[in-house]
């Protein structure tokens, strides 16, 4: 072989290499970018203690309760502090139709906090809640 070629195939190689390691580098930096979207945590409103009396027939029965909802984004999260009477009565509503039982009980809680999602959302001129949190719950 001529030293011409050999100097061709060589930055050839070099040239292949560089495309084949700056795509990878892109490629990596691309899913991490859509896993921190995913990931990530939106902004959060904390509505704050609730008690309410339940409907469990018979027994005088409360539940305290303390709530943070997780928002889509910052104009969702104005939109939220803006409506917070509102927000704080569909939470008692939902609440009050409740009995101790239903609120002990994992999948009670679960749909609990879907009701409380989809009641919200409907009364939202922007955004969404996309997660609701208890962070204290005590039934009395």
């Amino acid at each position: 072989m001529r030293t011409g070629s050999k100097n061709n195939i060589r930055v050839l190689l070099i040239a292949v290499l560089i495309s084949v390691l700056a795509f990878s580098f892109w490629a990596c930096k691309k899913d991490k970018e859509e896993v921190e979207k995913e990931d990530s945590f939106g902004p959060v409103f904390n509505v704050g203690e609730v008690i309410v009396n339940l409907s469990d027939v018979g027994q005088a029965r409360y539940v305290k309760v303390e709530v943070v909802l997780e928002l889509s984004d910052e104009e969702t999260l104005k939109e939220v502090e803006k409506r917070t009477p509102q927000i704080r009565d569909i939470i008692i509503e939902i609440f009050s139709g409740q009995t101790a039982g239903n609120i002990l009980d994992q999948q009670g809680k679960d749909s609990i906090k879907a009701e409380i999602i989809k009641s919200i959302n409907l009364v939202l001129g922007i955004g969404e809640v996309k997660e609701v949190y208890f962070t204290t719950i005590v039934v009395q």
